[in-house]
């Protein structure tokens, strides 16, 4: 195969010892000479690190269950598996930006819920959220001040049980 393979942020240079392997042409670049020198020795080396994907299975990175990924599909946005703060990205940007989904987990406060996603929206310097609610929870000090650059939204499941449970009755 002719074609070359550029590597704009080479790091340690597993895409071109990967494009060496096959026979490939390659490209690398990187600002930190760290990196560079890494990347040489690895080439010159032929240094060839394992895949923890690979070695472990595509299935034990899938952190997301049944549920989250039908509210995240609901939202028709993308999977971002193992990260706490952010459990998907929409779709659609707003200001140029992605804009990160993070679904409170069972274990989690919806305060410490939005503490995580704040934390990553920082992180990746995104200025909107979306905080999807699954369940109440009280705490001690509630806070009770929601910033404008989020929106929470409450999952299905915390208006329509209650509304199913509080109408059984009266048709019977």
């Amino acid at each position: 195969i002719d074609d070359t393979v550029l590597d704009p942020f080479c790091g340690s240079g597993t895409t071109l010892v990967a494009a060496k392997i096959l026979g490939r042409k390659f490209i690398g670049m990187d600002k930190s000479a760290d990196a560079i020198n890494l990347t040489l020795k690895r080439l010159e080396e032929m240094i060839k690190s394992e895949s923890n994907l690979v070695k472990i299975g595509e299935d034990k990175y899938k952190t997301k269950s049944k549920k989250e990924l039908q509210i995240l599909e609901s939202l028709e946005a993308t999977v971002v598996q193992r990260n706490n703060g952010i459990d998907g990205f929409l779709k659609e940007y707003l200001n140029g930006l992605p804009v990160p989904v993070k679904i409170q987990k069972t274990d989690e406060d919806i305060d410490d819920s939005m503490a995580l996603l704040q934390q990553a929206m920082k992180k990746k310097k995104v200025e909107y959220g979306v905080l999807v609610k699954t369940h109440d929870s009280i705490k001690l000090f509630p806070n009770n001040k929601t910033p404008g650059n989020i929106l929470i939204i409450e999952n299905y499941d915390l208006v329509l049980n209650p509304w199913i449970e509080g109408n059984t009755n009266k048709s019977q």
